[in-house]
């Protein structure tokens, strides 16, 4: 028997796709995506990106909402797979979902 099959209450699949010029330069982060978890307290959510986005992305947390900006120029053209993670968490910090957005995003080409 597979209890994380069995422990698995996805209601949602979502595929996400953003579309970014080649920028020579970021002097902002820019946003390329928000999700928002559709839980109300006590229980409470962790968002971080995988190690190997972290070169060019972020993460900003508000409350249930994760918001994915690019803060490095990465020159197109490119496809980048954005994986965020998601943690769900009880009141006990305990953890109750992990589920990964996946993110495609687009870049242009840009002659430089």
């Amino acid at each position: 028997m597979d209890h994380f099959c069995l422990g698995n209450f996805t209601k949602e699949i979502l595929y996400q796709f953003a579309a970014i010029p080649s920028l020579k330069q970021i002097y902002k982060p820019i946003e390329v995506s928000k999700i928002r978890v559709q839980m109300n307290t006590p229980f409470s959510v962790e968002y971080y990106l995988d190690p190997k986005n972290q070169e060019h992305f972020i993460v900003e947390q508000k409350d249930n909402l994760g918001i994915v900006k690019i803060q490095k120029p990465i020159k197109g053209p490119a496809n980048e797979i954005v994986r965020l993670h998601i943690n769900t968490k009880s009141r006990t910090n305990s953890l109750l979902a992990h589920n990964v957005a996946i993110i495609r995003v687009d870049v242009s080409r840009y002659p430089f």
